[in-house]
């Protein structure tokens, strides 16, 4: 299963009904608090495993160093605490990925993210997330000698601004893929409810819709930790299914080629959140040469506060 990051997501969170798509980005919910800390995630198939571990943590706002975005307009910070999210991921044949992703942690909007992957095709990636789209940054070794070095002594550079199209709606801010299952757990869907996403595929804008659909059992066995206590569980639960479509914004034909850019899913994918707890327990989704995919999870770590099934 390989994992590649998207060059953006714009958020629209909205009610179920038809009004919510004329509502302004301002009168829609905030965001929730989610019920974790910590989530380690497995996918096996065939003879091929990956695994990820994704941390999050609210952080102040004046601590962050934020890149200037060359001639754009950069996305600021909503209030005094930023989001870090700290994915490490292992992969097939031997390759690695880390990322940090910053955004705010009530409306979404991602500021910015560096992902940096080891092993085969080493490489450094950064973006700034700006009102109009994402400013990039690309660095390469430029050959094996430079591949043995840190990133700082890699020469192959290059950057530039990607705009989506078409434009993204006035006022909306994008989001980080890599922040999907946080999105999907602070959104607070109920069954029949739905967010709405835009996905940036290269210059393409990709309107994502995520769709809570009536709770249904799942069989689950991870270990939990509270409070630095450690407990395993393995239970049948409730979860709620959330399905994420995608499709050409703007009208066209189904998504089901589309990079979803999140643990290297394409067309469409299925999170399942227990009820009880609020937690993401497994993802279901298509993976190139791989087929059918479920990715679930392993262990976590639960927020202070979180509710006790």
């Amino acid at each position: 299963m390989k994992l590649r990051h998207a060059l953006a997501v714009c958020l629209l969170l909205a009610p179920a009904g038809p009004a919510a798509a004329d509502e302004p980005a301002a009168a829609r919910a905030a965001l929730g608090p989610v019920a974790w800390r910590e989530l380690h995630f497995e996918a096996h198939k065939w003879l091929l495993s990956a695994g990820t571990v994704t941390r999050v943590e609210l952080v102040p706002a004046e601590t962050v160093a934020l890149r200037e975005a060359p001639g754009q307009t950069g996305t600021q910070p909503g209030g005094p605490l930023v989001a870090l999210l700290v994915t490490e991921s292992r992969l097939p044949f031997g390759r690695t990925e880390s990322t940090r992703t910053w955004f705010d942690p009530v409306t979404g909007a991602a500021l910015q993210y560096e992902k940096l992957l080891a092993g085969r095709k080493p490489a450094l990636r950064a973006g700034r997330y700006t009102t109009a789209g994402v400013h990039l940054w690309r660095v390469d070794p430029a050959g094996e000698s430079e591949a043995r070095q840190p990133p700082e002594a890699w020469t192959r550079r290059r950057d530039g601004h990607v705009v989506p199209q078409p434009a993204l709606p006035l006022g909306e801010r994008l989001v980080d893929s890599y922040a999907m299952l946080y999105l999907a757990s602070a959104a607070g869907l109920e069954p029949g409810g739905e967010a709405r996403f835009y996905n940036l595929s290269r210059d393409r804008l990709i309107e994502l819709r995520l769709a809570a659909r009536q709770p249904v059992e799942r069989r689950v066995r991870y270990d939990e930790s509270r409070s630095g206590v450690v407990r395993q569980r393995t239970a049948a639960v409730v979860v709620l299914p959330i399905e994420v479509s995608a499709r050409p914004a703007g009208g066209g034909a189904g998504g089901d080629d589309v990079d979803l850019a999140f643990m290297g899913l394409r067309g469409a994918l299925t999170i399942y959140i227990e009820v009880a707890t609020g937690v993401p327990v497994a993802i279901v989704g298509r993976a190139d040469k791989v087929g059918e995919v479920t990715v679930r999870l392993a262990s976590v770590v639960l927020a202070p506060g979180a509710a006790t099934p």
